[in-house]
């Protein structure tokens, strides 16, 4: 049996302390690069967009952002056996529920735990890009392993027949990462 002595002070020192994860809560907040279609090729984007921070969990909460009439779901968790080491998803979708999805794996550098390296990197194809080449038959490349130089030529061609524009965001991917 317990003793009301002992329980008092130990739900004290509990409420007081909060638990473990709320008392390291920490966020982390990402910006998203992408690059639009020319009669060469992509393009970048001379803007990186900043996304609404997301809570870094376990479980890989996600904070939402609307860019470009597309909204955008970053979710962050920190690797439960790693230490230091974070995923990041970036989930587009459109206004059909087409869903494209950018992934990053940063790791904590030795010499300073607030910067974050990239040790793994992949964009992907917006939703809009997809439909647009779907829509008019034309083929692409994969572009995770894909080749730039035939991304490159099936872009340019889609844009010379109009099946493109300069306004069209072709694909994305995460770029600067924070935790904050």
């Amino acid at each position: 049996m317990l003793s009301l002595r002992s329980t008092i002070p130990a739900a004290l020192m509990s409420l007081s302390l909060g638990t473990p994860s709320s008392a390291n809560a920490r966020t982390m907040q990402c910006g998203v690069q992408m690059a639009t279609a020319s009669h060469i090729g992509l393009v970048p984007m001379d803007d990186e967009f900043v996304l609404a921070a997301a809570p870094v969990t376990e479980t890989s909460e996600c904070a939402t952002t609307t860019v470009k009439n597309m909204t955008l779901s970053l979710c962050a968790a920190e690797e439960t056996e790693a230490l230091g080491i974070y995923k990041v998803q970036v989930s587009m979708s459109d206004s059909e529920g087409r869903i494209a999805t950018a992934r990053e794996i940063l790791a904590t550098s030795k010499n300073d735990a607030e910067d974050l390296i990239s040790i793994y990197s992949e964009c992907d194809f917006t939703p809009q890009f997809v439909r647009k080449m779907h829509a008019a038959g034309l083929q692409y490349p994969g572009y995770r392993g894909g080749d730039s130089l035939m991304i490159d030529r099936a872009v340019a061609a889609a844009f010379q027949k109009g099946v493109l524009d300069k306004y069209d965001i072709v694909l994305f991917n995460i770029g600067n990462c924070e935790l904050k």
